[in-house]
Order: C-alpha cells, then sequence, then structure tokens
C-alpha cells in the first residue's frame, strides 16, 4: 500500500503426498504491522529453524542415536540462544528419557544462570511430573535434587 512495507509472511508446506495431511505446514510466519517487517520475519524464521532442529534431535533421541542428537541440539542453541525453552526440555530429556542427569543438570546449570529463572523453570518440573508428562519414575525428583545441589 503506499505506506510502503510492513507487513510480511511465509508460509512452506511439505510437498503433498500419502500420509502428509493437508493441513500439515513446516513454516506458517506473519508479521504486521512492522517497521522492518522483513528483518523480522527473518528472526522469527531463525527461531522456528530452531525449534524444528532440537525436535529432530528429539526423534534422533528416542531411537537411540543420542550422539547425533546432542549434536542438533547444540546447534539448535546456537542458533537461537534466546530461547531458553530449547534447552529446558532438552535438559528435561535427558533427565527422564536418557536417565543422565548429570548432563542435564550441566545443561540447564550452563542455560539459567539467573535465581529467578531457576526457580520458576524448577517449578515447572514440578507441575510437569504432577500433569504426568514426564515418563520414568522419580526422574523429575532426581533432576530437581541434582540441580539444587549444584
Amino acid at each position: 500500500d503506499i505506506r510502503g512495507k510492513q507487513s510480511a509472511a511465509l508460509a512452506v508446506v511439505p510437498p503433498g503426498g500419502e500420509g502428509v495431511p493437508e493441513w500439515a505446514t513446516v513454516y506458517d510466519l506473519r508479521v504486521d504491522e512492522s517497521d522492518n517487517p522483513l528483518d523480522e520475519l527473518a528472526r522469527l524464521v531463525r527461531l522456528r529453524q530452531a525449534k524444528l532442529m532440537s525436535d529432530q534431535g528429539e526423534l534422533l533421541f528416542q531411537q537411540g542415536n543420542k550422539t547425533e542428537a546432542q549434536r542438533l541440539w547444540e546447534d539448535a542453541r546456537a542458533l537461537a540462544p534466546e530461547l531458553e525453552e530449547i534447552a529446558f526440555w532438552q535438559a528435561l530429556t535427558l533427565a527422564d528419557g536418557g536417565n543422565d542427569v548429570t548432563a542435564a543438570a550441566a545443561l540447564f546449570n550452563a542455560t539459567f544462570t539467573s535465581r529467578d529463572d531457576r526457580d520458576q523453570w524448577i517449578m515447572l518440573i514440578d507441575r510437569l511430573e504432577a500433569a504426568r508428562l514426564i515418563q520414568r519414575e522419580g526422574a523429575a525428583a532426581t533432576f530437581i535434587d541434582a540441580l539444587r545441589t549444584s
């Protein structure tokens, strides 16, 4: 319009085919009413890419390819260090699914240095356990104990 660039959008869908739902999208991002919509869209694409990398790492981890999973996770954290939740979920996966509380605590502690941040994320671990989203019996308590003593 006459105001110039103020909006941008990007939608990426997988190629159609058997087993791919019509609504599936890889990216569905939109920026409205921005002075720099393309810069903001580029930032959102970067954050989405980091999330996709982290999700792929999770899948590899569940398949037993822990080395490749951790490489992808490290790349995802480097791509979007401001997304603390990526490191949180990775640490929780290590503590719960991988039974590697030491590595989980090291990752958590490297990410959450502020006491307030740490306490809020630790509270989330308790809530996830209460909601039965942590699979391994005792994983939450063991992880929280490791975080409080490290």
